[in-house]
C-alpha cells in the first residue's frame, strides 16, 4: 500500500488528454500521469471527474496569478502611500501635483500586506526582559517582521535595541 502512488504533470496536459480522460477509464494511459502502475490504473468516472476539475482549476489559478499578482503588487503600494501621507486626501493632492513620494519595495518605509494589517514595530514598553512575556511577545513581533523587506527589517531591530 506504501509504494502507491499517482503523479500528475501538468506541462503535459492539453485539451485532448483531459476530453479522454473523462471518457477512457484507463487513467494510467494518460501521458500526465505517471503512477506505480500505469498498466492497470483505472478510474471509475467520479475519480476521474475529480482529477479533470482539480486539473482545471489549477490551470485556471495558474491564468490568473500574473493579474492578481499585479493588483495586490499595486494594492500594497497604494496602501503605502497612502500610510506614508496620512491620509487620502493627501495622497491624492500630492498625486494631483505630480509630488508623489517614491517608495520603493526595498525603502526602510515600505511595509509589506502583513505589516500594513499590524503596523506595530516597537516591542511593548510595559514588558521588560524579566517579565515571563518577554520572549513571547519578541517572537511575535520578530515573526510579524519576517516578511518585511531587508531595510525594513534593519530598522525595526535597530529600533528595539535587543
Amino acid at each position: 500500500m506504501g509504494d502507491e502512488y499517482m503523479r500528475l504533470d501538468l506541462n503535459e496536459v492539453g485539451v485532448w488528454e483531459l476530453c479522454l480522460l473523462l471518457l477512457d477509464e484507463k487513467i494510467g494511459a494518460r501521458r500526465f500521469i505517471n503512477s506505480h502502475d500505469d498498466e492497470s490504473l483505472r478510474g471509475t468516472f467520479t475519480h476521474r471527474l475529480l482529477i479533470f476539475i482539480s486539473i482545471v482549476f489549477i490551470r485556471g489559478l495558474k491564468l490568473i496569478s500574473r493579474p492578481l499578482e499585479c493588483l495586490g503588487r499595486f494594492i500594497e503600494s497604494f496602501l503605502n502611500l497612502w500610510l506614508h501621507y496620512d491620509s487620502f486626501y493627501m495622497l491624492i493632492m500630492k498625486t494631483i501635483q505630480g509630488k508623489n513620494a517614491e517608495l520603493s519595495r526595498e525603502s526602510p518605509k515600505f511595509s509589506s500586506a502583513v505589516g500594513l494589517t499590524d503596523t506595530r514595530e516597537e516591542l511593548d514598553d510595559e514588558i521588560h526582559r524579566d517579565d515571563p512575556r518577554y520572549i513571547s511577545a519578541l517572537a511575535i513581533m520578530a515573526a510579524k517582521t519576517a516578511y518585511e523587506n531587508e531595510a525594513h527589517i534593519k530598522k525595526i531591530v535597530e529600533d528595539w535595541k535587543v
